[in-house]
C-alpha cells in the first residue's frame, strides 16, 4: 500500500474483517458473506487477496449484534432489518414483540 492512501485513513483503530469474525466468534466465511450480501458496508474495502477489508468500531458493532441475533436463532431477514438501522436499537414484530440492543464500547 502506497504512503499516501493512509492520509485519507480515519484517525480511529480500524479491525481487520479477520480480527473482527473473531471477535464476534464467527467464521470468516460467515462475515464475508454478510459483506457481500450488503449487511456490512467495510470502511475500506478489501483490494484483494491478501489485503482484507477495514472496519470501524461502527462496523464492528454491527458484525457482534448480527453475530448476536444469529446465536439467537434470527433468521437472514431479521439480520438484514437489524443491518439497514442498527442505530434504531430495536426491531418490531407482529403481536408487540420487541427486540432491542444498545451498544457498549471495546476495551
Amino acid at each position: 500500500m502506497c504512503d499516501t492512501c493512509f492520509e485519507t485513513r480515519p484517525k480511529e483503530p480500524l479491525t481487520t474483517t479477520p480480527e473482527a469474525a473473531d471477535l464476534a466468534g464467527v467464521e470468516y466465511r460467515t462475515l464475508h458473506s454478510w459483506v457481500e450480501r450488503g449487511l456490512i458496508q467495510p470502511a475500506y474495502p478489501s483490494t484483494g487477496i491478501g489485503h482484507p477489508a477495514q472496519l470501524t468500531n461502527r462496523d464492528v458493532r454491527l458484525v457482534m449484534l448480527l453475530a448476536a441475533l444469529r446465536r439467537a436463532g434470527c433468521g437472514i431477514e431479521i439480520l438484514e432489518r437489524a443491518a439497514a438501522d442498527p442505530e434504531r436499537r430495536r426491531l418490531d414484530f407482529d403481536g408487540g414483540v420487541r427486540l432491542t440492543w444498545r451498544w457498549r464500547e471495546r476495551p
